[in-house]
């Protein structure tokens, strides 16, 4: 066999091994159609590092990327790929608690009623804390590398809201018949809320009770980001990224409302109290909106 024969087989046997490997690095990348959703990896280091010291509090309950503003403590990630190099990106947010706290109260019916003055019987207080998160950030990436390290770019509109609510309930009703009725001291509003300190009394009423506190926070924007993707294996990816955000935090006036007889009209009358003036903060700076270190599953 002469060496050009041997030259030529050679060469024949390389190319496969070069196309394969051009397929192969062309596969692992996302194309048009394609949906990315991600996790924050933050966790999983936290995790694995307070093994080492003890730490107890791991952050295994924080999947999802972090809440843009704080508000909404985990948010789902999420990409739609317009071309290979170009991507449509969400970062939503969502929390909603309603805690229900009940305490009893004695009855007072029974004995306003003389019917039994020795009655033991009880009513329920209740005292209900209604938190609501949401936040969105969402724009456009533009994507660029070799194989399966891309590099990107992008900027997104961000917005978050954020409102909380006291609400107070009570067993036994204020009436002409029971001006100071039995119930539970809910002036001190439990839970440290910021918004609605001690509620003070009014004066020509017979006693201040506390029925409801409020306050709501709103917070708009927009962000530059930075990033970068390896591809480990086709469609799964590890990844960072910062972000530039400039945003306004405003905080909207917040109130609170109390009911008391009054018996100058003998009626019963409810009162709302500002508690606090609207207010704005103006932030620039360098964010991590989303995930930190990521992966990320294309669809």
């Amino acid at each position: 066999m002469t060496i050009k024969k041997i030259t030529s087989l050679l060469i024949l046997s390389v190319l496969p091994l070069g196309v394969l490997t051009a397929q192969e690095d062309k596969d692992y990348l996302p194309k048009a159609g394609d949906l990315a959703i991600g996790i924050d990896m933050q966790p999983v280091y936290s995790f694995f590092g307070n093994l080492a010291n003890g730490d107890v509090g791991n952050g295994l309950g924080q999947f999802g990327g972090e809440d843009p503003f704080g508000i909404t403590g985990i948010s789902i990630m999420g990409k739609y790929m317009l071309d290979k190099t170009t991507a449509l990106r969400v970062n939503v947010g969502i929390n909603k608690d309603v805690t229900k706290t009940y305490s009893y109260s004695r009855d007072d019916a029974p004995i306003l009623s003389q019917s039994n003055p020795l009655s033991e019987a009880k009513v329920q207080d209740l005292n209900k804390f209604n938190r609501a998160g949401y936040s969105l950030a969402a724009g456009i990436e533009f994507r660029q590398g070799k194989n399966r390290i891309q590099g990107y770019f992008g900027g997104d509109v961000v917005f978050g809201i954020e409102k909380e609510r006291y609400q107070f309930s009570y067993g036994n009703a204020l009436t002409d018949a029971n001006q100071i009725p039995t119930r539970t001291a809910y002036n001190n509003v439990p839970g440290g809320f910021p918004s609605a300190p001690k509620i003070a009394n009014v004066g020509y009423w017979t006693r201040t009770y506390a029925t409801e506190s409020y306050a709501c926070t709103v917070l708009a924007g927009v962000a530059g980001r930075l990033g970068v993707e390896y591809f480990i294996v086709p469609q799964l990816s590890f990844g960072g990224e910062v972000s530039l955000l400039i945003a306004e935090r405003f905080e909207k006036g917040s109130y609170t409302k109390s009911e008391g007889y009054n018996p100058t009209t003998a009626q019963v009358e409810t009162h709302t109290e500002l508690m606090r003036p609207a207010s704005s903060q103006f932030h620039i700076g360098t964010e991590n909106l989303g995930g930190k270190l990521f992966m990320m599953f294309y669809f």
